[in-house]
């Protein structure tokens, strides 16, 4: 992304707020208008995937490595967001980096609750295992609430004695949906506040209020 493109995509955001209390259809629809705004890359090599009953896509930039590879996961609050939304990031990394990406629609609370999301992960991860890729090739990573998934499966591949990457990157990650750290009421307007309008609702969280979920474990 260009520093113009920045400053048009911050003057966009500025531009609508976020209600405070969003609703999800809504909030998912403004954020795949934000995909389709930040645009495609021509040259990438996209391809539509079934990871392990998870819908999945490979994006990769040209020259990447094909024994390489990453699990992203995406942003949004683990109620908005898609393969949509993160194709050009996911392209933009792979560029910087030599490795194709493959980026997976996991479920989005409140429809699916923890640990849906987490569940959905891991099952990319072992179709990444059947597919032959070693794991000391392999990285998981993600943004906002995909950073904090990310720690999650990190948890739940070390329970699971799945095995684990050989390293894994949390950009920016939303690891306190308890809130206990900081409060940031100025982020109303971002992906945040969907997550936490999702996380609110009693019958089902973004990814695990309740008592035992990964929030704490994560951190151990």
């Amino acid at each position: 992304m260009t520093v113009a493109q920045l400053e048009s995509l911050v003057g966009l955001l500025r531009s609508r707020p976020m209600p405070k209390d969003p609703e999800i259809g809504n909030a998912r629809a403004r954020f795949e208008k934000m995909g389709e705004f930040l645009g495609g890359a021509p040259d990438a090599k996209c391809e539509k995937v079934d990871a392990g009953g998870v819908p999945a896509e490979w994006v990769a930039a040209p020259g990447f490595d094909p024994d390489r590879a990453v699990l992203y996961l995406h942003g949004g609050g683990y109620a908005i967001g898609s393969i949509n939304t993160h194709r050009r990031l996911a392209y933009d990394l792979s560029a910087a980096c030599g490795a194709r990406f493959l980026v997976i629609d996991y479920r989005l609370a409140p429809e699916h609750p923890f640990p849906a999301a987490v569940e959905d992960a891991t099952k990319a991860w072992r179709w990444l295992i059947a597919q032959g890729f070693d794991t000391r090739r392999l990285a998981i990573a993600g943004d906002s609430a995909g950073g904090g998934l990310t720690i999650a499966t990190l948890v739940n591949l070390r329970d699971q004695k799945l095995g684990l990457p050989a390293c894994a990157v949390a950009l920016s990650p939303w690891i306190d949906l308890e809130g206990i750290v900081m409060h940031v009421p100025q982020r109303q307007g971002c992906a945040h506040a969907a997550g936490r309008a999702a996380a609110r609702r009693p019958q089902g969280t973004a990814a695990g209020a309740g008592p035992g979920g990964y929030r704490r474990d994560a951190a151990r």
